[in-house]
């Protein structure tokens, strides 16, 4: 049996309601050589018979038999991989529109072998664009990435399945994706094409990235942050100190959120101070801890911008 080109990642939690709405988004593609890699991590209603319904032999359907979070059921989906490329999609979001996937391919197959990644901007179901690209087309480094302010925001990314074993996805920092990403920037440079890629739905009560989702999943994020800083710390002081500091500053929000480590809040703060992190930031920290956790996690769950602005 032939192997595909793509192999597109799926993992998906409780998301009978609106997989439906995903799975027109991957048929309906102008793109045909492609297996659908669809994890089921450990759901409770009738997400198996909605996938049966599906009826298309290019999904692979894994089911989890307890629900380990939305990285470890990535790392479930890789053991599957036989394409090329890989391509992550959520269960809740679809994909841009139906010549999405020929243009990821398209884009990926031109690029040398020194890169691993391409990424393409999101797009929210609004319309409201959810990445900023400083340039249309941009070949990053990891010190371009670590330093410089080329990117920000969210991207969807094509990678090449040759690259998966240098790191596996952080099942205990859930909302840390970079761990994994910037293991692979290490070797490999990553590309950046402004072109969107993805629609984002962020409507649903389970979604992460939502305030409260955000804030179920705060103590890994924080977690996490510290191990990414950790990790690339001397790689910061060496290149660039004070997007060091500026890295502690998100850091000292995050751990505010946290009751579990905003007692160490004050302590990143001095930290962030000490590397020269913007003062407008130190100066918006500095009375944002002296509010009482409560006050803060309901500031920041409703969502206002100014507030969330910072991670």
């Amino acid at each position: 049996m032939k192997n595909p080109k793509v192999s597109i990642i799926t993992p998906t939690f409780n998301r009978a309601a609106v997989l439906p709405r995903t799975a027109k988004s991957v048929f309906s593609q102008s793109f045909r050589d492609f297996e659908w890699i669809l994890v089921d991590d450990g759901s409770t209603d009738e997400t198996a018979k909605v996938v049966q319904n599906f009826a298309d032999p290019r999904v692979v359907f894994v089911a989890s038999p307890k629900n380990g979070g939305q990285n470890a059921a990535r790392n479930l989906a890789e053991k599957f991989v036989r394409g090329k490329w890989v391509v992550y999609l959520d269960s809740d979001d679809t994909f841009f529109d139906e010549t999405t996937l020929e243009m990821m391919v398209s884009e990926a197959e031109k690029m040398p072998k020194k890169v691993a990644k391409v990424n393409f901007p999101v797009v929210a179901e609004s319309g409201i664009k959810k990445s900023f690209l400083k340039s249309d087309r941009m070949r990053l480094s990891l010190r371009e990435l670590l330093c410089r302010s080329h990117t920000r925001g969210e991207f969807v990314c094509i990678q090449r399945a040759e690259t998966l074993k240098m790191a596996s996805w952080p099942e205990k920092f859930s909302g840390v994706e970079n761990l994994r990403h910037f293991r692979v920037v290490e070797k490999y440079d990553s590309f950046y094409i402004n072109r969107p890629a993805l629609r984002y739905f962020d409507n649903n009560a389970d979604n992460e990235t939502s305030g409260d989702g955000f804030l179920k999943k705060i103590d890994g994020v924080v977690a996490g942050t510290e191990k990414f800083l950790a990790r690339y710390r001397k790689y910061y002081k060496k290149w660039c100190p004070r997007r060091y500091g500026e890295n502690l500053a998100k850091w000292c929000f995050l751990s505010s959120l946290s009751p579990k480590y905003a007692k160490n809040a004050w302590k990143i703060w001095r930290a962030a101070f000490a590397f020269s992190a913007p003062k407008s930031e130190l100066c918006a920290l500095f009375f944002w801890l002296f509010l009482p956790i409560s006050w803060r996690r309901f500031l920041f769950s409703r969502g206002k911008k100014f507030i969330r602005k910072i991670y």
